[in-house]
């Protein structure tokens, strides 16, 4: 199912092959995914994005916001990235460890920044 998410709402963005997807001036509308330290980091880490948007520069380019998806259940939030960190090789994510991360971030109602992210992993 985290393929069946990916095609019908990251895809926009992040492109058919995760690499990003090109706007018509041919720049990145979003990061790639194939190799970023989100994905292949932390998985808190990397829920918290999900779970709260995204928002500043990423790597000194600014995209602009990702929206936050935590009105999704923690099965879905985990499917999508788990389908995220298998095509880079790496282990799934179980929606427990989504739900943990939800709940320890519960009061939180603003857009992480990579600084901020960076800073809650030391």
């Amino acid at each position: 199912s985290g393929y069946d998410i990916y095609n019908q709402l990251c895809i926009t963005c992040h492109g058919v092959d995760l690499k990003g997807a090109k706007n018509e001036d041919r720049e990145f509308i979003a990061p790639t995914l194939i190799g970023s330290p989100r994905v292949t980091g932390n998985k808190e880490t990397l829920s918290k994005i999900l779970l709260n948007g995204l928002i500043g520069p990423i790597d000194g380019k600014d995209y602009g916001i990702m929206l936050p998806l935590k009105s999704n259940s923690d099965k879905w939030i985990s499917d999508v990235l788990s389908y995220i960190r298998a095509i880079n090789n790496l282990d799934l994510i179980n929606r427990s460890d989504v739900r943990i991360t939800r709940n320890k971030n519960k009061d939180r109602k603003d857009y992480w920044t990579i600084d901020e992210l960076v800073k809650e992993e030391k």
